[in-house]
């Protein structure tokens, strides 16, 4: 491909190959997730790592990291929200039916959000989240994008057409035989990294699927961006983040192993709590987490909890500057990994 020889970041991105997206894989992003509970999966598989090009103006990134969101809220707690702000039709990444986008039922596309611009590939089936990416047509200052808010490439309506995306094809073939492959056997080795940065509905299970996709040259912890899960990777250790991010991690090894069954002891919420008494936003819902055990409980369930996950919400709230902060720890390492 001319843009990949082209690119200043041709040296490491030519020990990758690339297929422009085609049917047959837009047939996979868009499976339904009601008779493939992989597909999900699958689409975040194949779209990590691709790159994003805009032919007429020539930008292009390559996508490092993804998380995927579902269409319905049955199946997704956290799906992408539709409706009405003030009167006019929310937009979203829901492919068009009239042929606005160049590749039929999948839209990439920017949404401006009150919380940041979003990145999203949209599918029918779902909306993928681009929560890291670095700018390969040349070398800027803001190249490159971690966390999900995404302001080195944006497509706007009038731009759609003009848009192209070209997928891995060592990924494009692994994600052929995923869809042989049951949601159990493809994350048996996940962990906690892979959840979604997320700040609310700790009670729901669906809120801890393992869907978070890094592409093939950034699939390594040094440059994945954080989450309330993860953070703890950059806490110092005695810090009110730390314990903070303590709680989270030990909530999410829990629901990962054990599901709708999993528990919050005592003992983590008592060691988060020794940790984070300087930070106010952080020991206050502690401490009201621990009042929601009863004298004689050493266990409370995390799944169907909402007043635990009121508690939940604030710190996890709490903790999104932090993880901002930390997110530009992993630029840096992007930054060391593409120019050396």
């Amino acid at each position: 491909m001319d843009l990949i020889r082209q690119s200043p970041f041709a040296r490491i991105l030519e020990t990758r190959s690339f297929k422009e997206l085609n049917k047959k894989a837009s047939t996979y992003l868009n499976l339904d997730w009601s008779r493939y509970p992989q597909a999900g999966y699958i689409t975040a598989h194949l779209l990590s790592g691709s790159v994003i090009t805009n032919i007429q103006s020539g930008q292009t990134i390559l996508v490092n990291e993804v998380e995927f969101y579902g269409r319905d809220a049955m199946l997704d707690c956290h799906k992408e929200p539709t409706g009405e702000q003030k009167g006019v039709p929310e937009k979203t990444s829901i492919p068009s039916t009239t042929g606005e986008e160049y590749y039929k039922r999948v839209r990439p596309v920017t949404l401006r959000r009150r919380d940041g611009v979003r990145l999203v590939i949209g599918t029918n089936t779902c909306g993928v989240l681009v929560t890291s990416c670095i700018r390969v047509d040349r070398i800027l200052e803001g190249s490159i994008s971690v966390g999900g808010d995404t302001r080195n490439f944006e497509i706007s309506e009038s731009e759609l057409k003009n848009i192209r995306v070209f997928v891995d094809n060592e990924r494009l073939g692994k994600g052929k035989k995923m869809k042989k492959k049951t949601v159990k056997k493809i994350t048996k080795d996940f962990g906690a990294d892979r959840l979604r940065q997320v700040r609310s509905k700790f009670h729901r299970l669906n809120t801890f699927r393992l869907i978070r996709c890094s592409g093939p040259l950034t699939d390594a912890p040094q440059f994945r961006p954080f989450s309330v899960f993860t953070i703890g990777r950059n806490s110092d250790r005695d810090s009110a983040s730390s314990g903070a991010a303590h709680i989270f991690y030990k909530m999410a090894l829990a629901v990962i192993h054990y599901q709708e069954k999993a528990t919050f002891t005592l003992e983590d919420i008592r060691f988060g709590q020794q940790l984070c008494q300087s930070a106010k936003d952080i020991s206050i819902p502690m401490q009201n987490i621990h009042e929601l055990f009863a004298e004689v409980d050493t266990k409370i369930p995390i799944i169907g909890n909402k007043p635990l996950n009121k508690q939940l919400h604030a710190i996890a709230e709490a903790q999104s500057t932090r993880i901002a902060k930390a997110n530009k720890n992993v630029a840096t390492e992007l930054k060391d990994l593409f120019l050396g």
